[in-house]
């Protein structure tokens, strides 16, 4: 019997990474972890600097900005897609708060460097 975590990563691969090589699915395999949190828990928090990319599994997110002006609603990240690329990739601090709109399920994907947990 298959592991349900291998199911959803497995299911998320043929979402987002179709088209990749073999190497590179193996490699997302490896870096990634699956999470899930309730209605109104934060996933990450503006400013704050991780080594990590997330892409939704289940459910929604709710994206919002602190600026002078006060708290900013930006948009709903939907199944598929994903949270910190660009941050991930640069090095540099989440731009946004994520926050849990409902019951989410998420993939994590950490960096080789981490020492995160």
């Amino acid at each position: 019997m298959q592991d349900p975590l291998d199911d959803t990563i497995e299911h998320l691969l043929t979402l987002r990474f179709a088209t990749a090589s073999q190497d590179a699915r193996r490699l997302f395999r490896r870096a990634a972890s699956i999470r899930r949190y309730g209605p109104g828990d934060v996933l990450c928090t503006q400013g704050q600097r991780e080594e990590r990319f997330a892409i939704v599994v289940d459910g929604q997110l709710e994206i919002y900005m602190d600026e002078d002006r006060g708290r900013t609603f930006v948009a709903t990240l939907d199944r598929g897609e994903s949270l910190g690329g660009l941050e991930y990739v640069t090095g540099s601090p989440r731009i946004a708060d994520a926050v849990a709109s409902g019951s989410v399920t998420f993939s994590n994907c950490r960096s080789k460097h981490s020492t995160r947990s």
